[in-house]
């Protein structure tokens, strides 16, 4: 794996996937990195991903409407227990802020599940929207290796929610 600069920050994060207002210092850029390879590279291809970053203005529409929000929900994915709780040097802690009310486990359970549901639909955008485009365009497209996971729908078991027609 190659290390490539990040299509997006903390900051297209927050303004993607969060409701309300969260400070972007909570993402890393090496969880960038890491939603950027598995949720982009690995599922349309290291030479396709090349050759966008190569070619960024050629692409502003890509990456704004289909990179962005991908990369944006596998963050906040992988980021959403550490949301909740923090390990520190005394133990895991749980946050609890005064004036609000904390979900419960099965509220956290739903929420997650959404936005697992969400990144799928995301994918699935993503990946139709390259497949047409390279039924017209040549440039670039033609590097496209769309993984074979990512080209048939599929039902997804998340929470024993039965999620139909996702990516995941």
């Amino acid at each position: 794996m190659a290390i490539r600069i990040n299509l997006v920050n903390p900051a297209n994060i927050v303004e993607t996937a969060f409701t309300r207002r969260i400070q972007d210092l909570h993402f890393k850029d090496s969880e960038i990195q890491a939603a950027q390879y598995l949720y982009i590279e690995k599922v349309l291809g290291a030479d396709f991903l090349d050759y966008v970053i190569a070619n960024l203005d050629d692409f502003e529409e890509l990456i704004t409407n289909f990179f962005t929000p991908v990369i944006s929900y596998a963050v906040y994915k992988m980021n959403f227990y550490r949301l909740f709780a923090e390990v520190t040097d005394r133990g895991i802690q749980q946050f609890n802020n005064t004036g609000t009310t904390q979900i419960d486990s099965e509220g956290r359970a739903k929420l997650y599940a959404e936005i697992e549901e969400t990144l799928a639909v995301k994918i699935g955008m993503m990946v139709d929207y390259c497949t047409l485009e390279a039924e017209v365009l040549t440039d670039g497209y033609s590097l496209l290796q769309i993984n074979d996971r990512y080209t048939n729908y599929q039902e997804a078991q998340v929470f024993g929610k039965t999620l139909k027609n996702t990516y995941l």
